[in-house]
């Protein structure tokens, strides 16, 4: 079988590592001022995905990863190396057709000592059977804030929204000069 690792916010929800009170706090706007929050928001949820997309993995406001497989094998590769170790707190779940089930941490045994760490089902375990479907498998763990990454994932986040929004007129009078630009007529 062919497990494919899947990243998706439609998976298990939108996470979101930057809340809009946190980087109004950042851009020094009142948090009684809300008519520039959905501003914000959009330029939080494009600079999440952008970072999401280019790490491979999604991370929430408790520091949490999620992996997605579209079933099981008899290991369940990690795409980073971010785990806290053998005794990682990490849940692997499946759906069930109608909801998601947690399985017994006792079938598995987590490897972190490979290049990538990996979730190994025991000799004498088996998984709980699943419909072979997208996203249908999904490991869950605590980032190892030790490493420093999540602050430099948020630094990454805050200096990307921090940007665009300082710059909100300039970028929109550059793309509207650019769209003018391209659509003259040249003789």
């Amino acid at each position: 079988m062919r497990i494919q690792k899947r990243q998706t916010k439609e998976a298990a929800g939108s996470y979101a590592i930057i809340t809009v009170a946190a980087m109004k706090e950042h851009l020094l706007i009142d948090s009684d001022v809300t008519d520039q929050d959905d501003v914000i928001q959009d330029y939080i949820d494009a600079a999440t995905g952008f970072f999401q997309d280019s790490l491979d993995y999604s991370i929430d406001t408790d520091e949490e990863i999620y992996q997605f497989y579209d079933g099981f094998d008899s290991q369940l590769p990690i795409f980073h190396r971010f785990i806290l170790g053998a005794d990682a707190d990490i849940e692997v779940n499946y759906w069930d057709g109608s909801e998601w089930q947690t399985v017994d941490s006792s079938l598995y045994i987590i490897d972190s000592a490979s290049a990538f760490p990996r979730i190994i089902l025991r000799a004498d375990s088996s998984w709980p059977d699943v419909e072979e479907t997208m996203n249908n498998v999904s490991v869950t763990f605590f980032m190892d804030t030790a490493s420093g990454m999540l602050k430099n994932i948020k630094g990454g986040i805050i200096a990307w929204v921090t940007a665009r929004y300082e710059n909100r007129e300039a970028q929109n009078e550059a793309k509207i000069q650019a769209v003018i630009d391209a659509c003259k007529i040249t003789t």
